[in-house]
C-alpha cells in the first residue's frame, strides 16, 4: 500500500490487489450532518446530487452515458459523517473514470435553472421519508439529543428550498479543501500507475478551507 500527502494537500492512497480483475475508486470527504447546522442541515445531501448534474463539460445525460459505455456506474452516498463518490471498473477504463474523479474534485460551476430541479428530487425524498417510523430515527433522538448526530441527511424542505448555487459552490470550497478528502484506488493496479495517479493528482488545485469540526448545539 502507498499512501501520500500530495504537495496540494490531497490524501491517496493506493493499494494494489494481486490477481485483482478489477479496480475501485473512491473519494471520501469530511462532511455530513455531524458538521452541519439546523440552519444548513441537508447541504451535504444536495451537493452530492449536483455532481450528477453536471460535472466540468459532461452534462447529466453525457455522465451516464459515459459510465454506461464503462459498464459501470458513478455512485454518490452521503453519511452523516462522510461523502462519498465511487467507481469500480475494469482496468482498461481507469484513466476514464481518473477523469471523472478529476471533475468531480474541480467542479463548481452549476446552474440556479440546475439547482432548482435537483431541489425537486431532494424534496421528493424528503416526502417520501418524512412520515417513516425507523428503529434509526428512534435511536438517533433518544441518544444524541444535544449532537448533530440526532438530524438526518436530507434535511428539512424549508433548508433545501433556500439553498442557492453561491451556497453550495461556498460549501464545496469548505469541504473539498486540503486534509479532508481522501482518493482510495485499490485493485488492478502497479506501482509505476500509482506514481502516474499521484503526479496526475498533485496537479489539481485544492482549496485551503478550514478544519471540519462537529457543532454540538
Amino acid at each position: 500500500m502507498q499512501k501520500r500527502t500530495l504537495n496540494n494537500g490531497l490524501k491517496v492512497i493506493c493499494y494494489p490487489i494481486e490477481h485483482a480483475m478489477s479496480v475501485e475508486i473512491g473519494l471520501y470527504i469530511r462532511a455530513g450532518a455531524r458538521y452541519e447546522n439546523k440552519e444548513d442541515n441537508g447541504i451535504t445531501h444536495l451537493l452530492e446530487h449536483m455532481h450528477f448534474r453536471q460535472l466540468g463539460d459532461m452534462n447529466q445525460k453525457e455522465i451516464y452515458e459515459t459510465t454506461e459505455m464503462m459498464g459501470t456506474s458513478l455512485r454518490g452516498t452521503t453519511y452523516k459523517e462522510m461523502l462519498c463518490f465511487n467507481m469500480k471498473v475494469r482496468p482498461k477504463y481507469l484513466e476514464k473514470s481518473l477523469d471523472i474523479f478529476e471533475k468531480i474534485l474541480t467542479t463548481y460551476d452549476w446552474t440556479e435553472e440546475q439547482l432548482e430541479s435537483e431541489k425537486k428530487v431532494v424534496i421528493n425524498e424528503i416526502y417520501e421519508k418524512e412520515d417513516e417510523v425507523t428503529l434509526e430515527k428512534i435511536y438517533d433522538k433518544a441518544i444524541w439529543r444535544k449532537n448533530p448526530l440526532k438530524r438526518g441527511i436530507l434535511g428539512s424542505e424549508e433548508n433545501v428550498k433556500g439553498f442557492t448555487v453561491d451556497d453550495l459552490v461556498g460549501y464545496k470550497k469548505e469541504i473539498f479543501s486540503k486534509n479532508n478528502v481522501t482518493l482510495v484506488i485499490t485493485g488492478a493496479i502497479d506501482e509505476e500507475k500509482s506514481r502516474e495517479i499521484f503526479e496526475e493528482f498533485g496537479k489539481i488545485k485544492i482549496n485551503e478551507g478550514v478544519e471540519r469540526k462537529e457543532k454540538v448545539e
